[in-house]
């Protein structure tokens, strides 16, 4: 106790942490350790060293860029840890320090002749496009909300996709996908209509409406500006 001290009393709520860290978590880096002494030799290697310099790394995908043009280089993609549901963009983009110090803790680790890009991966905007009816006595904009916040978490980088740990990287997002999503929300009676249009995350700029969206290989799918139309 201190002197004088009644009590404590945080006014705002807490930024910047990160989870404790989980038993699996826990047996990686051990395994880690034990494979390979911290040193990064293979792809796993990479994705485990990364994660365990820094906690707020929650997701990654290490690559041999030798098929991508550049002999000799292992590019190493990174997603930060970001808040559930909708938020911005630009949380997705990690600080350049935190970069800096990743690669740099990597260049220590890595084979001789090897060189290290670490970088967060492109992303591709998805906005839906939806039209449905609403079940008879269901309040129209509860139905609403509660559609674009099952498209949002379906499709968000970290926790999403059918397994919650992130939609994958490169894989296709078709309307059938979201049919599935929208016909467990409750107050939809049917979706009448979805159409998938790509977005350019940072201008903003529109794609055409159409029934897939086929991100590349090492791309991710950000979900944006949903437009939801429910029918009484």
């Amino acid at each position: 106790n201190i002197a004088s001290v009644a009590k404590v009393e945080s006014i705002e709520a807490a930024v910047g942490g990160v989870d404790p860290e989980s038993i699996e978590s826990l047996k990686d880096r051990a395994a880690l350790t034990v494979r390979s002494r911290n040193r990064a030799v293979t792809s796993l290697d990479f994705e485990q060293l990364v994660r365990a310099a820094s906690p707020g790394i929650v997701r990654t995908k290490c690559v041999d860029a030798t098929e991508l043009g550049k002999p000799g280089t292992i590019l190493v993609l990174v997603v930060p840890q970001v808040p559930a549901g909708a938020f911005a963009f630009e949380a997705l983009q990690p600080p350049i320090e935190i970069l800096n110090d990743l690669k740099a803790y990597l260049d220590l680790r890595r084979l001789i002749g090897t060189t290290v890009r670490i970088e967060p991966p492109k992303y591709i905007g998805v906005s839906i496009m939806v039209r449905l009816a609403a079940k008879d006595n269901s309040n129209a904009a509860r139905v609403t909300a509660d559609a674009n916040a099952a498209i949002t978490n379906f499709l968000h980088p970290v926790n999403g996709g059918y397994n919650g740990t992130g939609w994958p990287f490169g894989r296709t997002l078709v309307v059938g996908d979201i049919y599935g999503i929208l016909q467990n929300v409750p107050g939809v009676a049917y979706t009448d209509l979805i159409r998938l249009v790509a977005v350019d995350p940072v201008t903003g700029d529109r794609g055409e409406p159409g029934d897939r969206i086929q991100p590349e290989s090492l791309q991710l799918l950000f979900n944006m500006d949903n437009q939801i139309e429910v029918i009484e």
